[in-house]
């Protein structure tokens, strides 16, 4: 018999800037959209942040995805997702690596487990 696979829970954040916090417990992330509605290019990033107390830009990314203005993005994972053991942190700059966070304007929709 199959496993049957538990339902992903919907995560909208809204204006993100230097840090928010996707979920503060262990998951499994099974996909990501995002609306830019700035007009420039910003950068996603993914970290998987032991202290959530700190800007996600304070550590190195996992991931970056860079979204083009003014347009929505998916991110395409793997059918068995990605396995955060602590929580799931995100961050929206202007330059790699964090450089410059951003305010609002950029919509972030996680699909986690």
């Amino acid at each position: 018999m199959a496993e049957q696979l538990a339902p992903a829970e919907h995560i909208a954040l809204r204006d993100i800037g230097a840090k928010a916090t996707v979920i503060a417990a262990p998951a499994i992330l099974t996909g990501m959209t995002f609306v830019n509605g700035l007009a420039a290019i910003f950068l996603r990033s993914v970290v998987r942040c032991p202290d959530r107390q700190r800007y996600a830009r304070d550590y190195q990314s996992d991931w970056e995805f860079p979204v083009p203005a003014s347009v929505g993005a998916l991110a395409n994972l793997s059918a068995a997702g990605i396995k955060f053991h602590v929580g799931i942190v995100v961050g929206v700059t202007t330059a790699e690596k964090g450089a410059a966070a951003v305010g609002a304007g950029f919509q972030g929709f996680f699909f986690v487990q």
